[in-house]
């Protein structure tokens, strides 16, 4: 895999940016997919009202229950929120891109929902050059042995709305990327290292993509990843579609952090967002 090599273009360090796009010795999914550097969000927040406690016998991929709603369909995982609380924007995260910003706004909103009463809807108008985030973001410090990240995502553009970062070792990140397109979800994962000279080092790895049956545009799409402990192999499910696909050997689920919403936008995006739920297997 050829690597591309890049001096730092921002000061606010670990925080993916945007750069130019790769096809080189990548899946055909990935050929138009950018290349990106940099990492973000590091700090442990406080609970918020929708997190819920850690199962640390949890260690497969999240199954509903039905007759309930929410939050309430997914157990106890380490973190969940259905954007039904006052908090659900707010407390609950680490931070959000919409606070002090002009670029767009995040807000609840009960107009498109897949639990009552609120979803969260990203609206992301006035993009500042070629990456511009959106997004609520959390650390989890810790190392885990796996994981498992699911969420309801109703898309009115294509783009990446969600990324999910794990921390092997100092300076080196792996970035799972989620795009929904409207006949297409995909993952990718980038490797991401630090240089001595400051400069950094990023290449897309690995990944997968399930094709749409039904335009994604104007209906939710439910997206599932999951790593069980021991396993070299990761799943991409959508809509109870599964695909596995091989991650990298030095891959470790290290100081994982969560962001959701619109990532690195070079144009507008709007997408509404429901029921984020993460595992981490301790």
């Amino acid at each position: 895999m050829d690597a591309t090599v890049r001096t730092r273009m921002e000061p606010r360090a670990k925080r993916l940016v945007l750069s130019a796009f790769v096809g080189v010795l990548l899946p055909a999914s990935f050929a138009s997919v950018p290349a990106c550097s940099g990492v973000f969000v590091s700090s442990q927040p406080d609970a918020g009202e929708d997190s819920a406690a850690t199962d640390a016998s949890v260690t497969q991929s999240d199954t509903s229950i039905e007759g309930l709603s929410g939050c309430a369909r997914y157990g106890s995982p380490t973190f969940c929120v259905d954007f039904e609380s006052p908090g659900a924007l707010s407390t609950t995260w680490t931070s959000s891109d919409a606070v002090g910003s002009s670029r767009g706004t995040i807000v609840l909103s009960g107009a498109n929902v897949v639990s009552p009463r609120n979803a969260a809807f990203f609206d992301l108008t006035k993009p500042s050059g070629d990456c511009t985030y959106l997004q609520l973001e959390r650390g989890f410090p810790g190392n885990y042995r796996g994981f498992s990240f699911r969420a309801d995502y109703r898309a009115e553009t294509e783009g990446f709305f969600t990324s999910f970062v794990v921390e092997p070792r100092a300076k080196l990140f792996y970035n799972f990327l989620f795009r929904v397109a409207p006949l297409k979800v995909s993952v990718s994962i980038q490797r991401y290292e630090e240089l001595p000279d400051a400069a950094e080092r990023y290449a897309f790895v690995a990944g997968t993509d399930i094709p749409l049956v039904v335009d994604s545009r104007g209906r939710y799409v439910a997206v599932e990843v999951e790593l069980l402990p021991g396993s070299a192999n990761a799943t991409l499910v959508v809509d109870g579609v599964r695909a596995p696909f091989t991650l990298p050997s030095d891959l470790t689920v290290t100081n994982p952090k969560l962001a959701v919403g619109p990532y690195c936008s070079p144009g507008t995006q709007r997408v509404t967002v429901d029921d984020v739920v993460l595992r981490l297997t301790p």
